[in-house]
Formats: C-alpha cells, structure tokens, sequence
C-alpha cells in the first residue's frame, strides 16, 4: 500500500496531437499571440494527463517555439487570472524556474476568446520530477528557494487565503461519517468503502489527534502548496519549471513545506523501490530544504503532523463531497490520500 506508483508516478507528459481538421480555433486565436511566441502554427495537442486541466493545449510553432495555452473554467475572474500569470512572471525575474507568461498582441496576459478566458505561458519541455539523478536535492532546494522569495511577494500579487486546516467543517464531516457508516458502499463503492472501514480506526485516531494539537504551523504567507511530481516540470537532474500557481494561496507555511515534502519523497521513493532507508531519503531532502528557508523556526517544524493535516483536509474534502454534494468524482484518489497517512509515519516519524 505504501510508497507504491500511483496516478503521478508517470514520468513522461502525455500529449495528443489535435487533427489539422480541428485546429481551426486555434489557429484564430493565435492571431492575438505576438509573432514572437507563435509565427505559425506546425501542430496543436492536448493535455492526455489526469491531473493536469484537460483544458491544457501545447501549441508548436514551424520555427520551433513552443506555448502552453490555458483554456480557464467558466466563472474564473479575469483578474485572478492576470495576477496569476504577473506572479509568475515576478518569480521568473527573481531566478525561480517557472514558465515565462506571455501576453496577447493587446499587452494582456488574458484573452477573452470564443466565450471563455485564455492565457499562455512559454512551454518547458522536460520529464515529471522523478528524483532521479540530482533530482531529490534539486526539488528540496526550489521548494526551499520559492518559498523564501514568496516572502517579498508584492503586495498587489498576494494570493488570496487559501483553504482552512482542522476546521470546524471538517470535524463536522468526521462525525458525519461515523453517523453515515452503515451507507459508506452507497456513497464510496464497495471497494472504497471496505477501505475506509480497514483504517477507519486509524483515520479517526489521527483526526481526534491533530484536531487537539496546538501544531506550530509558521506564518502565514503566499505558499504553492500543491508541488506534487506532475507539477514540477525536470531536466537533466534539476528542476526546469513549477507548474500550476492556482495553487499559490496564503496558507500556513508549515502546512505547504510539509506537504510537498511527503509529495516529492514519496515520489522518489515509489520509483526506486531499491531504496528502502526512509529516514536517509527524509534526511537529504530536509537538509537541502532548510538550506534555503531563513526561518529559523523551520527546522523546528513537525513534518509528521503537519503533513497529516494537508493529507486530512483532503481526505475531509473527498468525504464532503460525497456525503454533502453526492458527488463521487475525486473517490479514485482516496486510497493515495489514506496511504499518505501512512507513509508520513515512515518518512517523518523518528
């Protein structure tokens, strides 16, 4: 159950190419993309990965440029989206390997657009972080480094806040759970459900735990707390791009360290299943990590605990969603999340 290939554990982008037949659209839109990023378009494909936004299209161009273009929800706020694509190009400027936002021939970073907003970055090409190679002490350092720069962060790019941890709300789903067990296969699947029931025990114990925990958690500050393997774009042994910045929210950056740390060991370790020393994996990615933090009180953090409320919150949402909305959609990645409970217990448990 533990440490074994899941959903991201795919090193290589999946990209299906769109039939010229149906590039039309695109190629109308690539008539507000400066010369300079698009000059012609040679092939269009889209995003074949699970948990990249199927809305994900990879534009090359007959001189060899490449772009990523985002085709975003409906009901995003253009504004979001503007500060989005501006954060991202502020980190560029301060040396974090992130993909360059381009802007249409309007000087927008956002295009309105067949009825729906767009935006496009510069494509990175490259593999999923695996931790191959340099790759674990490369991903611990960018962690450690982006995190630090989001600290001088511009006022007018602060994120909004982002989701709260050991809520009231979640409490109330724990209990509702409990209340709900005789129907847990009516919302769950059996499958699902008899794993819920193996490590209810479990789940529950570590909920009551964290819930009474007076946790240090850090401040709260702009945080990418969602760095999991298929957002981190890898080259050669380092990290050439951090992808997704809709996860940039102002959380505690206790939380999002740890988290990404449960993430990117967990990855390393699932593909080089020879290795089997946690505590040394642990360790490698912890030291080059607080290399790059200022915080003194970073060292001091409780990864063990802190992952687990990242993972809590997450496996609450899955419960949520179920019980509240009746909407089953995220169910496939709740066996990831309960493993993730056991997995911060072998990594982070001394």
């Amino acid at each position: 159950m533990i440490f074994e290939p899941d959903i991201f554990s795919n090193k290589t982008p999946t990209w299906n190419r769109i039939d010229d037949k149906d590039i039309n659209l695109f190629k109308d839109l690539s008539k507000q993309i400066p010369k300079l990023y698009v000059s012609e378009i040679a092939a269009v494909y889209y995003s074949g990965s699970f948990e990249i936004n199927s809305n994900n299209y990879r534009i090359d161009s007959v001189d060899g440029n490449s772009i990523l273009l985002k085709k975003w929800p409906l009901g995003t706020a253009k504004n979001s989206i503007e500060k989005i694509q501006r954060l991202i190009n502020w980190l560029y400027d301060k040396s974090i390997p992130v993909p360059y936002s381009g802007s249409f021939v309007d000087k927008s970073f956002v295009l309105f657009f067949e009825g729906v907003l767009w935006s496009f970055n510069l494509f990175n090409n490259g593999n999923y972080y695996s931790g191959s190679n340099n790759e674990l002490k490369s991903v611990a350092k960018v962690t450690g480094k982006l995190a630090r720069t989001l600290f001088d962060l511009p006022s007018d790019l602060t994120p909004e806040l982002g989701p709260l941890h050991l809520s009231d709300n979640d409490d109330f789903i724990i209990n509702k759970m409990i209340t709900e067990r005789n129907n847990w296969v009516g919302y769950f699947g059996s499958k699902n459900a008899s794993l819920i029931n193996l490590h209810w025990k479990y789940i529950l114990s570590t909920w009551k735990s964290l819930y009474e925990k007076d946790l240090i958690c850090g401040p709260i500050v702009p945080c990418h707390f969602d760095m999991h393997p298929h957002n981190l774009i890898a080259k050669d042994g380092e990290i050439a791009a951090i992808l997704d910045f809709d996860s940039c929210k102002k959380i505690p950056l206790g939380y999002s360290l740890a988290f990404n740390a449960l993430k990117q060991c967990r990855q390393y370790l699932s593909l080089n299943k020879q290795i089997t020393n946690y505590k040394e994996v642990r360790n490698i990615y912890l030291k080059n990590l607080i290399s790059e933090i200022p915080l003194e009180e970073v060292s001091d953090f409780d990864f063990l605990n802190l992952s687990k409320v990242e993972v809590m919150r997450r496996i609450c949402l899955i419960f949520r969603i179920n019980l509240i909305d009746n909407n089953s959609k995220w169910n496939h990645v709740l066996p990831i999340q309960i493993a993730h409970l056991f997995e911060s217990d072998k990594l982070f448990k001394n």
